[in-house]
């Protein structure tokens, strides 16, 4: 014969009794347990890196003026570093002094540190008095801040004294500087240089042009002294200053044999023909003696004086004038020529100088520029030092917590009867599965 199975609720009704005794038992459980247990209170701080430094700039409003909220930071290596020293002996061994009513072994296990979602980092302390984990909170909270800008002041105040020994250093070499340059020029007796080289250059340039002025009259003159030479090769070297006039004898000779000629010829005419040959041939001789006397002057220079050519003598007056005119020119431009040269020399000889001079006066004024550098980073140093500022912000500090954060009871409670339920229910499918087994061993 085979029992009848029976459904959950018919068979948790038959076995409620072992529901409700392990359900109760469960949750006296929690309860006297809950109250035997020493309550623990939390308090806790968040804090945050900011992602931008606030910066002061006395030579600049650039760093002065804020272009953004100061928001954590997500810098994992950074937060990293931050969790490192706070979970670093020497940080709970400084809060454990501070807190003698918890030793370093305690806070290592009581007080947790963390990085939120929201990239802040908390500090947590547990404890079974709420002031005293409002106190060790704040001691951590404090003694970091602390750690964070002591060290970083230590740092300031290290930068701050090297500032300081620039400065000094920077003045004695200004005035090393200084001693230098007014000694330099005490010894080539010059106040400026620049000065000096503007008139060499001027002159320089009145020389050049002189000189070339000087190139440009030699050349004319060399121009006119050959015209000259020219006009005095065509003169003559002397000329007549006074001349007689005679009757020319050789006319009186050719006049008297044109007339011989003449009275020949009528004799001949008595004689021949008009074409006969010896009459032609005499009417020739008579026509050329008539030519030859057309062709004559009938006077003719006797006796003349002769004098030198006066304009040739002046051409040789004033050829020496030309000459002694290029002399004076040539050595005009000599004297121009060594006086460029010296200038020249003169010039280069200053340029030397004030460039020596000029680095000096670079040197001197890198000096006061680095000076001046070191005193604004002095001055921006203890302004830093003189604010107090701090690298972390707190959006949330500790407080005294109003009641416990554990043991909840209800919470407890809660669990206990979960738990109670679940006892019962597997215990009561136990129980009735022996008791199958028992009943159908029976039949």
């Amino acid at each position: 014969m085979k029992t009848q199975s029976k459904g959950p609720f018919q068979l948790f009704y038959e076995y409620l009794y072992v529901i409700v005794i392990i359900t109760a038992v469960a949750i006296g459980s929690a309860y006297l347990i809950t109250n035997s247990m020493k309550p623990q209170y939390r308090s806790q701080a968040r804090y945050f890196l900011p992602n931008v430094t606030d910066t002061v700039s006395l030579t600049s409003e650039a760093g002065n003026i804020p272009t953004s909220p100061m928001l954590p930071t997500a810098n994992a290596d950074f937060q990293d570093s931050l969790l490192g020293i706070l979970n670093a002996a020497d940080t709970r061994a400084l809060v454990g002094t501070r807190v003698p009513q918890r030793n370093s072994d305690w806070l290592k296990k009581n007080v947790k540190f963390e990085i939120d979602r929201f990239n802040l980092i908390t500090i947590t302390a547990y404890d079974p008095d709420a002031s005293m984990a409002f106190t060790v909170a704040s001691e951590y909270l404090r003694t970091f801040q602390e750690k964070l800008d002591s060290s970083t002041k230590e740092r300031v105040a290290a930068r701050l004294q090297t500032f300081a020994d620039g400065i000094v250093r920077e003045n004695q070499l200004i005035q090393e500087l200084e001693a230098e340059r007014l000694a330099f020029m005490n010894k080539h007796g010059a106040i400026d240089f620049a000065s000096e080289l503007a008139q060499l250059s001027q002159r320089q340039v009145d020389l050049e042009n002189k000189i070339s002025s000087n190139q440009t009259s030699l050349a004319a003159l060399e121009e006119r002294r050959a015209e000259m030479e020219r006009q005095k090769e065509i003169r003559p070297e002397t000329t007549e200053s006074s001349s007689t006039m005679v009757t020319n004898p050789l006319l009186e000779e050719l006049k008297r044999n044109l007339a011989s000629a003449k009275l020949d010829r009528a004799t001949l005419a008595l004689q021949y023909r008009e074409k006969h040959p010896t009459l032609v041939a005499k009417d020739k001789e008579i026509k050329t003696l008539e030519e030859e006397i057309a062709s004559i002057e009938s006077v003719v220079r006797g006796s003349a004086t002769l004098t030198p050519d006066s304009l040739r003598k002046d051409l040789d007056s004033r050829l020496v004038d030309l000459e002694l005119s290029k002399a004076s020119l040539t050595k005009e431009g000599e004297l121009y020529a060594q006086s460029l040269e010296s200038t020249k020399a003169r010039r280069l000889e200053l340029s030397v100088l004030q460039a020596e001079l000029e680095s000096l006066e670079s040197k001197i004024k890198a000096a006061r520029t680095t000076l001046t550098n070191y005193r604004d980073r002095k001055a921006e140093l203890e302004l830093y030092l003189a604010r107090n500022p701090s690298f972390l912000l707190v959006p949330e500090y500790p407080s005294v917590a109003p009641s416990p954060y554990y043991p909840i009871l209800w919470v407890n409670l809660l669990v206990a009867t979960v738990l109670g339920l679940s006892l019962a229910i597997c215990v009561v499918l136990i129980m009735n599965q022996v008791r199958f087994s028992r009943e159908a061993e029976l039949w």
